[in-house]
């Protein structure tokens, strides 16, 4: 992952510094910080509780009501990925709109609790994490097909 954001970085703009230069990290720490902020968005939705990335967007999960007959029904709970609103007219993405009614608790992400499970200071993953949503935001606004891997959660796919 760190290979493509970095690539990007340098083809995006020779004057930006790529992502392992930020906060003296090396590519595999910026590898071992981005799945410490997937593994801390997991351990929520295994909880059945979201995660908002301000200026990014929010995980969550949609409810749907399935008739199974009788008068019996089946609670289906849905992940889904909802981006900020700014992003999305930013770049004039077009989305998918999730009914949500506020019954699913959302919480921000917390880089002080990722420092405790991890060797990062809470400087180095917050900047860590700008630094990769800044690549990404680019990278949309270059018009280009974005991969975005979070692990064992998923990929976010920008597409023409």
């Amino acid at each position: 992952m760190t290979d493509n954001i970095n690539k990007l970085s340098q083809n995006l703009d020779k004057r930006h510094q790529t992502t392992a230069s930020i906060a003296n990290l090396t590519d595999d720490d910026v590898v071992k910080i981005w799945d410490a902020v997937s593994t801390y968005i997991e351990s929520f939705m295994r909880q059945s509780k979201g995660v908002s990335i301000p200026g990014f967007g929010t995980f969550s999960f949609i409810h749907k009501r399935v008739d199974v007959g009788n008068n019996k029904y089946l609670l289906l709970q849905r992940p889904v990925f909802i981006f900020s609103e700014k992003i999305a007219q930013t770049h004039g993405l077009k989305t998918t709109q999730y009914p949500v009614n506020g019954s699913i608790p959302v919480h921000p992400l917390n880089y002080c609790f990722i420092q405790t499970q991890s060797v990062y200071t809470r400087d180095q993953i917050d900047l860590c994490v700008k630094h990769v949503l800044q690549i990404f935001n680019r990278s949309i606004a270059a018009q280009r097909n974005v991969e975005f891997t979070f692990s064992n959660i998923g990929k976010l796919q920008i597409r023409d």
